[in-house]
């Protein structure tokens, strides 16, 4: 399997906001990235340490950030859960609200926050 996740600018879409690109197999999708508390430099940073860290087996689970903005009434964290299995990566598309962000950057500290794949008994047999 092939895997890409890629911070740009939004250049090359009509509303020109910045997206983060993500390719598996073959397969792209985008979603837009919120830059008031993160560029793309800060989003890029996030998804190198999360995943070099998972790579070399500090870490079981990880999170690269998708959606992350300034505290405010309805705030929330999305985010791809990335779950190690073996020669195995799981990947979630989750949404927290009202999350602890300051955690986010830390790969040690959020993997304790990151919940347990919904379907971890089914594959762990």
């Amino acid at each position: 399997m092939t895997f890409n996740i890629t911070a740009v600018d939004g250049v090359n879409y009509s509303d020109d906001l910045p997206r983060c690109e993500i390719e598996m197999n073959g397969y792209l999708e985008n979603c837009p990235l919120m830059t008031d508390l993160w560029g793309l430099e800060d989003y890029r940073r996030q998804w190198r340490t999360a995943l070099t860290f998972l790579y070399e087996g500090k870490v079981k689970k990880c999170m690269l950030v998708t959606d992350i903005n300034k505290m405010h009434v309805n705030t929330a964290l999305c985010y791809w859960a990335l779950y190690a299995n073996g020669d195995l990566i799981y990947i979630h598309d989750i949404t927290v609200k009202n999350p602890g962000v300051e955690l986010v950057i830390d790969p040690i500290k959020i993997e304790s926050f990151i919940l347990p794949r919904f379907d971890e008994d089914e594959d762990d047999d």
